[in-house]
């Protein structure tokens, strides 16, 4: 596989769509960005040349489904319109567009396993080896680049509202982030309750080279911070989730990932 050359055929995809489309670009250049992460992440865990260029090229096809997903329903909520994990693999392997990227069909079960997982909230617990692997690497390099997005985007991408500051986090979530938990999607979620899922995201982290890349970047305590709080319960208990999560991202890279994967 010439990483360069499935780009070249990524592209060559993309001009189905409408590039003017903000949701579309942006989407565009999350999948490069996790390219590049994945890279980084697999460079600091010091895998072979096949399994860096895999889990880039597991990276470019990721989010397939989220273009389709996009033109079909204007949104990019899986609760609202399709899983788009699960349609960017069917795409993929049901309707086999992904001879259009690669002929060679020796990696298709690790490369169709890792974009159906990418999203979920919970590994499938029957992964291992190699597979579990390159799993790992994709939803640890895209949660690490949509930090990036939340944290670069204004909040009128991901909400109908510019201030969500004056909202009150829930019970519910405030106690499963402080269990050091990930926390699950909702219809019903606040604003604000959906922000703060999106940080708890780094309590499913897999990989020590994760937890060092977010440490440097900064992006936890930033996200926490671009939020302007003004109910006071709600300031005290980010303040308590803030201690939290730094102290688990130390112990993470102390600890390293042989010892806990």
């Amino acid at each position: 596989m010439d990483i360069e050359k499935l780009k070249m055929k990524f592209e060559k995809y993309l001009t189905g769509f409408d590039l003017e489309n903000r949701n579309i670009l942006r989407k565009q250049k999350h999948t490069y960005r996790t390219v590049e992460v994945s890279r980084y992440l697999t460079k600091g865990l010091g895998l072979g040349e096949e399994d860096v260029i895999l889990a880039c090229f597991i990276a470019l096809l990721h989010d397939i489904g989220r273009f389709e997903q996009e033109k079909r329903y204007s949104t990019f909520e899986d609760l609202l319109s399709i899983d788009h994990a699960e349609f960017g693999a069917d795409l993929l392997f049901k309707q086999n567009l992904i001879r259009d990227f690669i002929r060679e069909e020796s990696f298709d079960y690790i490369i169709e396993k890792a974009i159906r997982e990418h999203n979920k909230y919970k590994i499938d617990s029957g992964i291992s080896g190699e597979v579990l692997l390159h799993v790992k690497l994709i939803r640890d390099a895209d949660k690490l680049d949509n930090f990036f997005v939340k944290l670069t985007e204004p909040f009128e991408a991901f909400f109908k509202k510019v201030d969500i500051g004056g909202e009150k986090l829930s019970d519910e979530v405030y106690q499963t982030f402080l269990e050091r938990k990930a926390i699950l999607n909702s219809v019903h979620e606040s604003n604000l309750d959906k922000w703060i899922k999106s940080i708890a995201c780094v309590f499913d982290l897999n990989f020590q080279a994760s937890f060092q890349y977010i440490q440097q970047k900064d992006y936890i305590n930033q996200l926490f911070d671009k939020v302007n709080y003004r109910d006071q319960e709600t300031i005290w208990r980010i303040e308590k989730m803030k201690g939290v999560v730094n102290a688990y991202i130390e112990e993470k890279i102390r600890i390293g990932e042989e010892r806990w994967r």
